[in-house]
């Protein structure tokens, strides 16, 4: 189960109903059936902030959870496939308690901007979960400390 409490590791709920609602649609778009998203972000800075998605059900994780992870870092950048090349490497996080599969990687390409030149893409999937961060202002190295810290208090064992 995926929730959105107030505070989520170090960082705190923000208030942008604009980008929740724009997540939430294209996922319904996208005919995932019960969407998530929130965004979340640095209490002192809140420059650094993370946009969170996810979707539960069978079909995200069928490949199994490391494949769902890839596939989802390579539709960030779809120049690229998930073998080809990549500016860095992909980061791996160490996992929850509950396990799982979960990688950072330096967000480049066609979706990374001037203002938001140094973010991160991360995934977390296991069980039929998948959780998607998309981070601004925070390199993978860092995205991943975050992506621990948060996956304890968005997902829980219903």
């Amino acid at each position: 189960m995926l929730v959105a409490p107030a505070k989520a590791g170090p960082l705190r709920r923000a208030d942008d109903a604009a980008t929740v609602s724009v997540e939430l649609e294209r996922q319904r778009v996208a005919g995932v059936a019960e969407p998530y998203a929130a965004v979340y972000e640095l209490a002192l800075d809140p420059r650094q902030r993370v946009v969170v998605t996810g979707q539960i059900g069978q079909r995200f994780t069928e490949e199994g959870p490391r494949w769902s992870v890839e596939m989802w870092l390579a539709a960030k950048d779809p120049e690229r496939s998930i073998t080809a090349a990549w500016p860095g490497e992909l980061v791996q996080v160490d996992p929850p308690a509950f396990g799982g599969v979960a990688l950072c990687r330096d967000a480049t390409g066609p979706g990374v901007t001037a203002q938001d030149p140094a973010g991160a893409w991360c995934a977390w999937a296991a069980g039929g979960i998948i959780v998607e961060f998309v981070f601004a202002r925070t390199p993978a190295s860092a995205a991943r400390d975050r992506v621990a810290q948060l996956l304890p208090d968005l997902v829980t064992r219903a």
